[in-house]
């Protein structure tokens, strides 16, 4: 029986050694390569032809969609998956309409990706539909810090949940992104978290639609915390 050819984009070495090991471990696998970046992974999937390109979203923000974009106007007989540590709905919408053929959450054990990965090279289909509207389950202690948040806070770190940088939450506010680099910080400390990534995966369960708003504030306020923080990032700089 013909191997999977797999070629695997990851920037995390964690990631790439536990994917090496299942697969390696896996008798329907081949791995032909193993890449930290899009540029490096476009020159050898050119050269290598795999079967299966399995990539990170996020890798330099969004490039890993871009790389998926590639592969799709170039080679009809690979197939691009996602597999992102950000299982936000709005990230597999954008996996989706870049040409990925599946989307997996990195928070599956590795055998779990491998066998999905598998399936979907096998069969050629994978069921969208649970993933953009799965519930996200959030533990009562995280629902609660979240209600300490702003409106204005709630916004960003739906942004961190949908794979935004600083500049593109920014703009879409009309802040600077200092300011933004501020709230990220207060709802860090809000929320007793201490790295983006872990808000990215907070984010990422959360539907956004039906958790419960947070408490209403009055939009003078609102517009009077922005202004403080607008001041203190002119005075750090």
């Amino acid at each position: 029986m013909a191997t999977v050819r797999i070629f695997v984009v990851d920037d995390q070495e964690i990631v790439r050694l536990a994917y090496e090991k299942a697969l390696k471990a896996e008798p329907r696998t081949t791995l032909v390569g193993m890449v930290d970046d899009v540029e490096s992974a476009s020159e050898q999937i050119e050269r290598l032809a795999p079967d299966v390109v399995v990539t990170e979203a996020l890798i330099g923000h969004l490039d890993g969609l871009d790389l998926v974009r590639w592969i799709v106007d170039r080679y009809r007989d690979t197939l691009p998956i996602v597999v992102s540590a950000v299982g936000h709905p709005a990230l597999a919408r954008k996996a989706r309409a870049a040409g990925a053929i599946a989307f997996i959450d990195k928070r599956e054990t590795v055998h779990d990706i491998v066998q999905t990965v598998l399936d979907v090279h096998d069969t050629g289909s994978f069921d969208w539909a649970p993933l953009v509207s799965l519930d996200r389950v959030v533990p009562p202690e995280d629902a609660a810090k979240l209600h300490t948040l702003t409106e204005r806070e709630r916004e960003v770190l739906m942004g961190i949940g949908e794979g935004k940088i600083n500049r593109e939450i920014a703009e879409s506010y009309d802040l600077t992104e200092k300011t933004v680099k501020n709230y990220v910080s207060h709802i860090l400390q809000k929320l007793d978290m201490r790295s983006r990534s872990e808000l990215a995966a907070l984010a990422g369960r959360l539907d956004w639609a039906e958790h419960p708003s947070m408490p209403s504030q009055d939009w003078k306020e609102e517009l009077s915390e922005d202004e403080r923080l607008e001041q203190a990032s002119a005075g750090s700089l």
